[in-house]
């Protein structure tokens, strides 16, 4: 029908036409558990003869969405329809196929009303491991960029050493080589001191020898001269 209340039963037509007795009511009693006291609550949902609907809980009058709250907080999902079974659900069961029953399976467990949520957390669970795995490779680049940092620097450092090396060596090859220009050129000054000293003992000989042959050639001179005379 276009209205509530045109789902109220009629007894017949005059009161089908009799529009102010068309109301009704439906009570639901949760009973809790004997753990939890057996304490009741009365659901009740009316059909007013002006066709609106009425929600109450423990003769409470509440809005439809606290009573559907309350509701749900014993489990029963008004829109997943898993607590009333309808006329033609089991022959509906029995013939939908293993995607359907799926689907039926996620209604009545109230999943399905989850789904939204479930598919933006997934959403962002995709989200935050591409992020996370952004970040792992970008740790791993910079990791590896340290690393070559690392032994760039190690190879700066022996570079420098082995610079330093080299230079110590040169110039330690420069301080020998002076040293030993020294001692050539000291051992070649006393050399040549050790032949001046010669010389001068050779030509002291030689005057000493010129002396001794002008005497020898004076002496000669006179010998010649008496044995003339």
């Amino acid at each position: 029908g276009a209205q509530m209340r045109d789902l109220v039963y009629c007894f017949d037509e005059s009161d089908r036409d009799n529009a102010s007795s068309r109301r009704c009511h439906v009570t639901l009693v949760y009973r809790a558990g004997e753990a939890e006291g057996g304490a009741e609550t009365h659901f009740s949902r009316r059909i007013t003869s002006a066709g609106a609907s009425e929600f109450r809980v423990d003769g409470k009058a509440v809005s439809a969405e606290a009573y559907q709250e309350r509701l749900k907080g014993f489990g029963v999902l008004v829109k997943a329809r898993n607590f009333l079974v309808f006329q033609g659900d089991v022959e509906n069961v029995a013939s939908k196929s293993a995607k359907e029953m799926t689907a039926m399976l996620e209604q009545v467990s109230g999943s399905g009303l989850l789904r939204e949520a479930y598919e933006e957390a997934e959403g962002k669970k995709e989200e935050e491991e591409e992020r996370v795995a952004a970040l792992y490779h970008k740790r791993k680049a910079v990791a590896t960029e340290k690393g070559q940092k690392r032994e760039q620097k190690k190879e700066a450092e022996r570079h420098q050493e082995l610079v330093a090396a080299v230079a110590g060596l040169k110039a330690r090859r420069v301080l020998f080589s002076l040293y030993h220009l020294e001692q050539d050129g000291s051992e070649v000054a006393e050399a040549l001191e050790e032949e001046r000293a010669k010389l001068g003992e050779a030509e002291a000989a030689r005057g000493e020898a010129d002396a001794r042959a002008g005497e020898a050639r004076k002496a000669q001179g006179r010998f010649a001269k008496e044995a003339l005379g």
